[in-house]
């Protein structure tokens, strides 16, 4: 039997790290067209220049150790031939999955007509082009490590010039919590049958709790981005493919300015990340981490396979692949805030495990009920969405009550996580100097009015949240029964926080629907206002009463649907009042709201429920 020349097996290892360099390049270019010239986020650390020639050396390097000691144990050209078409076949592999538009079997006969090219040219390499290869290869690795060095040490001479640059202060700390997707029917803080969130219940008694909240948008960005701001939506640049704008300034910059340290903790990285621009006002921010899931996922190929339903169900694994739960959130949030060393900070926190699938950790998981009944295998994972609308209008009772059980037990999870994390600050003696918000960014459809998930429409089980204030000169509790708007957040930790209003958030702080004297008049109420610019839908909340409005076509203002409900007399908004005579009425005022809100307010042409 021939043996194998030492040389050739040297070969091999600098045709792969050549091939992981220029299969690197290539997903890199691809990646800056999504974001500069398409104007797609990525969805990726900003560290991903780095990670992604790291991730791609990791894996043709450990593909090329399997095929070297294929070669190995059988010599020949052959066996070498093979060896170079597999990590050819890799690096085509690697590039055609970004182009999800094209159908498997084009993707299968791409890749492995640019493999075939790419062994008859690696094959038998003259000398020279295995010189410039292995000085591509190793130029490559300097690079790379030069960069991640640089990247990793500029984050952290940031963040510690941020806390050279702060101040002491005799302010409170200030936590703003979000649960990502928790609609506020289903926490028995709210009247719910079942036992979800008996922390929160327990937390609410030492602070203010407010029975009817409502967020400004039915979906994560423009909700973050008002409560941030104190903007309605349709005052702001967010949506899906367009970041939040720097026209208004947020919260965390109006609290660095007055000495806080600031600090964003997101579970969500979808709409949460600093790609989409709410980490502004931040010294330290983490969405993406530097995990071992990252660096698969920085990866085409390894985005490409984590996100595979036939891959998900042969794992039986269906969760969004390196999801960060309540839990990491908790810890990393602790360890940045034990080297705060006594200055006052304002931390915002997301936790993104009530979001689908709804796949929390066990004993949680199935704790309102199994889990058998699913459809998980219709989870796209990498766009976040479950299916389209008509396959989950076709599910039976049985797979609604199912979505339903799984969902409680996401937010009975959290609510335990709420109350690690409470634990853990008072152990540390600063719940006692905090101030903790407590709220979610917007609800979710679970079946009600025939729909699933969130941003197609405005009811109540979408923008109605639970919203717990817990600051240090809050004593006993407090249940604010009008309703209020996410957007008075920023207002209110301004205001709660001690420093002085400078008029940077419009809107009022909540601090008077608590603070006001028995039988002292109510004051004006704030303008409760949710809107989906891009879906065409406006409610607003007059009293006891939801206003929604929906455009059928944009370009046509007499495709206009109306819908008026008590949230009182039928919580579960099954009774249109639009068309009866105090309905009308009462819509009739409403409009006139809208024509104060809004230049072009929609005309009212064709009524009825939907």
């Amino acid at each position: 039997m021939p043996e194998m020349r030492p040389s050739r097996v040297r070969d091999l290892w600098t045709t792969a790290l050549a091939l992981a360099f220029f299969t690197a390049v290539g997903e890199l270019a691809l990646l800056a067209y999504q974001r500069f010239v398409q104007h797609r986020p990525i969805l990726l650390s900003y560290h991903f220049v780095w990670m992604t020639p790291t991730a791609d050396a990791v894996l043709f390097g450990s593909v090329t150790g399997i095929t070297v000691l294929w070669v190995l144990a059988a010599p020949g050209p052959r066996s070498y031939r093979l060896a170079v078409f597999l990590v050819s076949l890799l690096a085509a592999a690697s590039l055609v999955t970004m182009f999800p538009r094209l159908s498997w079997w084009t993707q299968i006969v791409l890749a492995l007509g640019i493999a075939s090219v790419l062994t008859r040219l690696l094959d038998a390499p003259a000398p020279s082009l295995l010189r410039q290869l292995r000085r591509i290869g190793l130029g490559a690795a300097v690079v790379t490590a030069s960069t991640a060095l640089f990247m990793v040490g500029r984050d952290q001479i940031r963040e510690r010039h941020a806390r050279s640059a702060s101040h002491p202060l005799s302010t409170p700390n200030v936590i703003l919590l979000v649960w990502d997707t928790a609609r506020a029917i289903d926490f028995d803080l709210y009247g719910y049958h079942r036992v979800t969130t008996p922390f929160l219940d327990t937390l609410a008694t030492r602070g203010a709790q407010f029975t009817w909240a409502f967020t400004n948008a039915p979906w994560t960005l423009p909700s973050h981005a008002s409560m941030f701001t104190g903007r309605f939506e349709h005052e702001l640049e967010a949506d899906f493919r367009t970041p939040f704008e720097t026209r208004y300034p947020t919260l965390a910059e109006a609290m660095r300015s007055r000495g806080y340290l600031t600090a964003g903790f997101v579970g969500n990285t979808f709409y949460c990340g600093h790609e989409l621009g709410l980490d502004r006002g931040f010294d330290h921010y983490e969405d993406y981490p530097l995990s071992p899931e990252e660096f698969v996922l920085s990866s085409a190929l390894g985005r490409a396979l984590t996100s595979s339903a036939r891959l998900r169900r042969v794992t039986g694994d269906y969760d969004i692949f390196g999801r960060k739960s309540a839990a990491t959130i908790n810890r990393d949030f602790l360890s940045w805030a034990d080297r705060v060393e006594g200055r006052p900070f304002f931390a915002f926190l997301n936790y993104f495990d009530p979001h689908e699938p709804y796949l929390s950790p066990e004993p949680f998981r199935s704790r309102f009920g199994a889990q058998g009944a699913r459809q998980l295998e219709r989870i796209d994972h990498r766009q976040l969405r479950n299916g389209t609308r008509w396959l989950r209008k076709l599910m039976k009772p049985e797979e609604s009550q199912a979505e339903l059980d799984a969902y409680d037990g996401g937010i009975s999870y959290v609510d335990a996580q709420l109350r690690e994390l409470v634990q853990a600050l008072e152990a540390r003696h600063l719940l006692r100097n905090t101030i903790l918000v407590v709220t979610a960014d917007h609800g979710e459809e679970l079946g009600e009015h025939g729909h699933y998930s969130h941003g197609n429409d405005a009811y109540a089980v979408v923008t109605r949240v639970p919203l717990v204030i817990v600051a240090p000169h809050l004593t006993g509790k407090h249940v604010v029964d009008e309703p209020v708007s996410l957007r008075s957040l920023a207002q209110t930790i301004f205001d709660l926080s001690g420093v002085a209003p400078d008029g940077r958030f419009p809107g009022r702080t909540l601090r008077s629907t608590w603070e006001r004297a028995p039988g002292a008049p109510v004051l004006p109420q704030d303008t409760v206002l949710t809107e989906h610019k891009d879906g065409g839908i406006r409610s607003i909340i007059s009293g006891r009463f939801q206003y929604i409005q929906q455009r059928g076509h944009p370009e046509k203002s007499d495709s206009l649907h109306e819908e008026l409900y008590d949230l009182v007399a039928d919580m579960d908004e099954r009774v249109n009042l639009i068309s009866s005579p105090a309905g009308d009425s009462i819509a009739a005022d409403i409009r006139g709201r809208f024509q104060q809100l809004f230049e072009r307010p929609w005309v009212t042409r064709s009524m009825g429920k939907r």
